[in-house]
Parts: structure tokens; C-alpha cells; sequence
């Protein structure tokens, strides 16, 4: 008797990742930071991502991508007595990689390049590429530092100077796959 199985393999290959659902994503988590109290000083404030950020490519053609990052300018808003935005430079904050793993199933991570100590800016730069061959779902948790530099503001009060809540200082992070 002769028993011809065709496809096993392929099919094995494409479980959860048929090619009418195929998909170039990368999904980051929320990040906050530890509150600082300025005081003249520099400073440095460190964080991870409370979560591990995910590529995932099911496109099945082996074609590059890349994971670009960028971030807006540290802004405390204006309050209702202090009218002007205070800023802190973009070019403060930095991010490190950290270890890229692969989920079960997925292409060795031996094409994936990452850049670590990225000083950010608010043009995208890249973070992580592949040159290809790199199918399958990824991993890495990002850490971030802020330099604070000496003399730095404190945040504006959104009332009554010293009576009201602080207005944080906030950036929002940018991050793209293409």
C-alpha cells in the first residue's frame, strides 16, 4: 500500500499564519515614568516597558522590515497662571533594545538587527530591522533613560502656582513598522 501525504510540512509551517491573513505589525506598551523631583541636579530616570514589544511578520515573503522609532518634544503644558509650555529636549531620552527572542515556530533571529543607546529625536530612526527571512512572531523589551540635565524646570502648575496639581511633562513615542 502507498500512502502519498502532500503538504504535511507546508501546512505545519502555516498554522496561524495563512497568507490571506498575513500581517506587519509591531505592538509597543505604554511606558511611565518614575516621578523625579527636580532640584537643580542632573539626573538620569531609567524604564522598561512593563510589557515585551512584539513584531510580528506572517507575509511570508521573506522581505525586509524595518521598526522605526521617533518621540516629541518633553512638554509640560500650560497651566491657567503659568501661560507658557516649558520643554525639555527631545535629544534626552534614549532607548536600549534589549535581548530580541523568538516565539516557537518563527525564523532564527539571526537577520534581525537592533540599535541600542538610540538617542531619540522627532525624526524616525531606525530601532530594529531585518534584511528578510525573518517570518514569524518576535519579542524584545525596550528600556528608556531620560537625562534630565541640571537646572531643569519643574513641570507648570495647572492653577494656582504651588496649590494646584503639577502638569507632567509628557512625550509621545512613535513607533512604526514598514
Amino acid at each position: 500500500m502507498l500512502t502519498v501525504v502532500i503538504g504535511v510540512l507546508a501546512l505545519a509551517d502555516l498554522v496561524g499564519r495563512r497568507p490571506a491573513e498575513a500581517v506587519l505589525t509591531v505592538v509597543a506598551t505604554d511606558i511611565t515614568w518614575p516621578e523625579v523631583t527636580l532640584n537643580g541636579d542632573p539626573q538620569v530616570s531609567v524604564t522598561a516597558a512593563p510589557l515585551p514589544w512584539t513584531i510580528t511578520d506572517t507575509r511570508l515573503t521573506d522581505a525586509p522590515w524595518t521598526v522605526s522609532i521617533s518621540a516629541t518634544t518633553p512638554t509640560s503644558a500650560a497651566g491657567s497662571v503659568e501661560t507658557a509650555p516649558r520643554t525639555l529636549s527631545v535629544s534626552n531620552l534614549s532607548v536600549t533594545v534589549g535581548p530580541v527572542t523568538a516565539d516557537v515556530g518563527a525564523d532564527p533571529i539571526t537577520n534581525i538587527t537592533t540599535t541600542s543607546g538610540l538617542t531619540l529625536s522627532t525624526a524616525p530612526q531606525t530601532l530594529a530591522s531585518s534584511i528578510g527571512d525573518n517570518t514569524g512572531i518576535y519579542f524584545f523589551t525596550p528600556t528608556f533613560t531620560f537625562n534630565l540635565p541640571a537646572n531643569s524646570y519643574r513641570s507648570n502648575y495647572s492653577g494656582a502656582v504651588g496649590s494646584s496639581s503639577l502638569n507632567d511633562y509628557s512625550s509621545t513615542i512613535t513607533v512604526t513598522i514598514a
